[in-house]
């Protein structure tokens, strides 16, 4: 019969022998949601190494393409354009996004912007919720009938003409928050009554304007919370 101590040195040197867990055993019973908090605070040196791994890869793309921010930023919205159009998958994990459309400030350092097929690829992201977007031109439309989720709207740099006209009440079905200059947004108040959240950006006070705008939203039933103006010296930013 063995000695307790003799059992405790067997138990012991079993112990030893068994082999130490991984540590990414453990990061891998992590809680999708965290890892992606992880992985958000993470210089991007440090999320490419943890790419290499397969399933680690699909929660960092979850992370980075969640939330996207390029204001001011042809360039770079031109690459996130280009990788929609190669990944479309990447393109429906984006709930949030800034992105600015105005490809021709500098056609010099943006070489591929002509080879686009102009908003087609930021049709392909339909799950976004929160959408600035900045110069889109004509192409509004098409646009918000591509994000039956919207629920937040800025819409920068596009003239009155763009939307006049044309939007109806199921482009926008959940839109609760608009930011657009007075003219545009006057577009948008007959088809969205449910709107909560209303910001007119000014680059010029015009008592008219904002007169003809009242009248307008008078006729309307709408359930608008908040109203802001801002007025900018030099554009819309």
């Amino acid at each position: 019969m063995q000695s307790p101590t003799r059992k405790a040195k067997l138990g012991s040197e079993q112990a030893t022998d068994r082999p130490a867990q991984s540590p990414i055993c453990n990061i891998l019973d992590l809680p999708t949601e965290l890892l992606m908090q992880i992985t958000s605070l993470l210089p991007m040196g440090s999320i490419r190494n943890l790419m290499v791994n397969r399933w680690l890869r699909s929660v960092c793309e979850q992370g980075l393409y969640q939330s996207i921010s390029l204001p001011r930023h042809p360039r770079r919205s031109i690459r996130l354009l280009e990788t929609f159009l190669l990944r479309p998958d990447l393109a429906l994990l984006v709930q949030h996004l800034e992105i600015d459309c105005n490809f021709n400030l500098k056609p010099r350092a943006i070489p591929s912007a002509p080879q686009l097929e102009g908003l087609g690829a930021l049709s392909l992201a339909q799950n976004i919720r929160s959408l600035s977007v900045r110069a889109v031109g004509d192409a509004v439309r098409r646009l918000l009938q591509a994000q039956p989720l919207l629920d937040e709207f800025k819409l920068l740099d596009t003239e009155p003409s763009s939307v006049a006209s044309s939007l109806q009440a199921s482009d926008v079905p959940n839109l609760k928050s608009l930011q657009a200059r007075p003219e545009v947004a006057m577009a948008f108040l007959p088809v969205t009554p449910q709107l909560e959240s209303l910001n007119l950006a000014l680059t010029i006070w015009s008592d008219r304007l904002l007169s003809s705008m009242a009248t307008k939203a008078a006729a309307i039933k709408l359930s608008i919370r908040r109203f802001t103006i801002q007025v900018f010296d030099y554009g819309i930013r």
